[in-house]
């Protein structure tokens, strides 16, 4: 059976999720699915966990990178699937996830992009919030509003548009799907898909905001008086929300 999605989990140091991480996508994996793993040369216990998954990973490398999307990019190199899904290692499938998937294809395969909804966890598995949403290019060349963990991505889109920008070490992701503009074709699906701890560098970073309008100014989604405007009252709004809370 061919390869219908490629999932590719990018670690380094994640000794303490790891391993959640990869049952939440071996229990619901099949044949049709393929798990890459990407490890930044770890120094932890995640190389020992990952032997410990050996049968059930298709691809492993660990060498040393330049941060998440150089990772994200050698997933892709080594992909053989016609889909590609990123999952943090961190974060955790939803049951059903894939299954949920497999039928969107199953009924249409013409889309570039196919996402969900997510929930915020916290460090103890708190459920907070949920997040993500339909697409809407009005919305998106303002913020990313769509859910990228678990989402997932043609492998036609990087054949038009290239790979992942390393030179961003946090809004890479965003910056790849504003490339086609408002010719990008989403399919939403108004379920949860996965859980994706909160607390790293894109949550509540001024860096995020500094990467996410630089994208924004060099695909010229707007007037750069509007995304420098933008970006100003999202910089006030998180200085507010550190001094209040």
């Amino acid at each position: 059976m061919s390869i219908e999605i490629s999932i590719i989990v990018a670690t380094y140091n994640s000794g303490k999720t790891l391993s959640k991480c990869l049952r939440s996508i071996i229990n619901q994996k099949c044949s049709s699915v393929e798990l890459i793993v990407i490890d930044g040369q770890s120094t932890d216990e995640t190389i020992d966990i990952l032997e410990g998954f050996e049968e059930y990973i298709d691809h492993v490398i660990s060498e040393v990178d330049e941060g998440i999307y150089d990772a994200w990019n050698k997933g892709i190199d080594q992909a053989r699937g016609n889909w590609f899904m990123f999952v943090g290692s961190d974060d955790q499938l939803r049951t059903g996830c894939i299954k949920g998937y497999m039928q969107q294809i199953a009924c249409n395969n013409d889309y570039d992009f196919i996402s969900g909804r997510i929930m915020l966890v916290n460090n103890f598995g708190d459920e907070l919030r949920e997040f993500g949403g339909p697409y809407d290019w009005r919305i998106f060349k303002r913020h990313m509003n769509l859910a990228h963990v678990s989402s997932l991505h043609n492998r036609r889109l990087y054949h038009s548009y290239g790979n992942y920008n390393i030179n961003y070490k946090i809004c890479g992701d965003y910056e790849f799907l504003l490339r086609p503009k408002e010719n990008l074709k989403v399919k939403f699906v108004d379920k949860l898909f996965a859980n994706m701890a909160i607390g790293g560098i894109s949550f509540g970073s001024f860096d995020a905001l500094r990467e996410a309008r630089n994208a924004k100014l060099l695909h010229k989604v707007n007037k750069p008086s509007i995304i420098w405007l933008q970006y100003f009252v999202s910089f006030l709004r998180l200085r507010l929300k550190r001094i209040l809370y």
